[in-house]
């Protein structure tokens, strides 16, 4: 993403051009430990990255998969979704069951989910971990002041009283502009021929979309 390497780069450059900056750079990375630019990791620091977002990954896909069914029922026992509804929900939870089930099986519920899986709709928790599993870094509004409460081993949860609204209503803007950035995406790979990019390309843009790409 040529766009956040330019946002990254333009702040981290002062480290570079002006003499005697550098001292400030750790301090500058306790509060922003995320913008060292790629270009600057070492391959080492790139993989120890990675298996951090993997693991943060695997530990949403796990409270998601308890998530859902559980979402599924409480909408099951609504009174206000319509019989037609019911039974698609009803059909949604069969096929979910299904050892086969395929990415695209899934399609033909789009209207359930566009209806009734509005991000609106999830607590703040939850949406962290929906964009978690799609390796997001999230942005929740507390970011910046919880990099500088960890120096005193603290932190200001996201759930606070009073705070949720806020986190809430930043998570579900940005998991709605990524969401529709990856849709456009994929219109233009619909036209694209896949054969013509890197196995590396491939594989950051199935793990862009939570495709798991390690191979057994």
């Amino acid at each position: 993403q040529p766009a956040t390497y330019v946002i990254k780069f333009i702040p981290f450059s002062f480290f570079i051009l002006i003499p005697g900056a550098e001292i400030l750079l750790p301090p500058f990375l306790v509060i922003f430990p995320n913008s060292v630019p790629s270009q600057f990791m070492s391959d080492q620091a790139r993989a120890k990255k990675y298996e951090q977002i993997k693991e943060r990954r695997i530990n949403a896909a796990r409270h998601l998969v308890q998530l859902l069914p559980n979402y599924l029922y409480s909408l099951e026992k609504d009174s206000q979704v319509g019989t037609e509804d019911i039974a698609k929900i009803q059909q949604l939870k069969s096929d979910f069951k299904k050892a086969q089930l395929l990415p695209t099986d899934l399609l033909q519920y789009k209207y359930l989910f566009k209806r009734f899986a509005d991000f609106r709709y999830f607590n703040v928790k939850n949406l962290q971990k929906i964009a978690y599993f799609m390796s997001l870094e999230p942005v929740t509004g507390l970011n910046t002041i919880n990099n500088l409460l960890s120096v005193f081993k603290l932190r200001i949860p996201i759930d606070t009283p009073g705070l949720n609204f806020l986190t809430k209503a930043i998570l579900v803007r940005e998991l709605n502009m990524y969401f529709g950035r990856i849709r456009k995406e994929d219109e233009s790979l619909s036209f694209e021929h896949l054969d013509k990019y890197s196995e590396e390309q491939i594989d950051a843009i199935c793990f862009r979309r939570g495709i798991d790409i390690d191979t057994q």
